[in-house]
């Protein structure tokens, strides 16, 4: 209940064999579930559907949509501008330097 979700990261530092576990669960509901041509042998999954239910029951994420680091930093633009009224984000803001220089990326793509 902490976090308030089942978003588990394969690599969480703070308990890295529940991120493993839990990227373990997901491979093979995907392994049960996915669709094989009959030349492609099958591959064993240790998930049965008592599993399915349980994780289910608790909000389990079959498919974690991540975002992109484009997205997330997209996400921070928006704030800022209802935070300042503008995108005028500077090249050196202190307060967040990786959307400074994601917004300095974005406009030199631009002009390219």
């Amino acid at each position: 209940r902490v976090y308030g979700n089942c978003n588990v990261p394969r690599g969480w530092k703070e308990n890295p064999s529940l991120g493993r576990w839990v990227d373990t669960q997901r491979n093979h509901y995907q392994l049960l579930t996915k669709k094989r041509s009959t030349s492609t042998p099958r591959r064993y999954s240790s998930m049965t559907l008592e599993r399915i239910r349980a994780l289910d029951s608790i909000g389990f994420e079959w498919v974690l949509l991540i975002q992109t680091e484009w997205e997330v930093r997209f996400d921070e633009l928006k704030a800022f501008k209802a935070k300042y009224g503008d995108c005028n984000v500077p090249k050196d803001w202190s307060e967040n330097r990786p959307l400074a220089k994601w917004v300095d990326t974005q406009r030199t793509q631009y002009r390219l």
